[in-house]
């Protein structure tokens, strides 16, 4: 379980800044957009998020539906510790524009974790379980980690019902506390103490 929340810490803190454009839409400004949106998205993955930001910005502006780049202004807003309603909001509109697309559900539902959020979470969560099975109890295994419950039902028809559950014992309560400690590490840029933390943890509890 820790070694699958560890990967959900990295995803949450890049929000899977996309590999590239995805959408095959049409119109005039369209072709400038995505060429503006890959100057941005090379920004992204090289770590200068604030230029990444300019370019996302500018992309839109030009193409307001492409939601590749709502999506990546929402990872680097994340990034760069931007206030979560303008994280959502562009989430939000990547999804509208783009809504089987499942990593962005998945991300939105990682957001609302971090902010407690855990009705909005639970939401994106029954989407999934349509869209794909695997990224669906990814994030499913998120919400009970971050909780420190079990969920023993969540219905398509979006009515939830959960069950208290402490941790097993005190390793699992440790390993928990040490792998809250590597994620907030990784959000710091402190990628060193992050792996040192969250090893420790990995150990405690595979």
């Amino acid at each position: 379980m820790v070694t699958r929340f560890l990967l959900s810490s990295i995803v949450i803190l890049n929000l899977s800044i996309s590999t590239g454009i995805c959408q095959n839409l049409e119109s005039g400004n369209l072709d400038e957009a995505k060429k503006i949106y890959q100057e941005g998205l090379d920004f992204a993955q090289n770590g200068n998020c604030k230029l990444a930001i300019t370019k996302f910005k500018k992309a839109i502006q030009l193409y307001p539906d492409l939601a590749e780049a709502h999506h990546d202004l929402a990872g680097c807003y994340r990034i760069l510790g931007i206030e979560p309603k303008a994280i959502i909001e562009e989430m939000e509109k990547a999804i509208l524009l783009a809504p089987n697309w499942t990593s962005y559900r998945r991300d939105l539902g990682l957001i609302c974790i971090e902010q407690k959020d855990w009705k909005g979470a639970i939401s994106q969560l029954n989407v999934l379980w349509d869209l794909d099975f695997e990224i669906a109890k990814e994030l499913e295994g998120y919400i009970v980690q971050s909780r420190g419950m079990s969920l023993k039902e969540i219905s398509k028809d979006g009515t939830t019902t959960m069950v208290d559950k402490t941790l097993k014992n005190k390793e699992d309560i440790a390993a928990f506390d040490l792998l809250m400690e590597g994620q907030k590490y990784l959000t710091d840029g402190l990628v060193d103490k992050a792996t040192i933390t969250l090893e420790k943890a990995v150990s405690l509890n595979p």
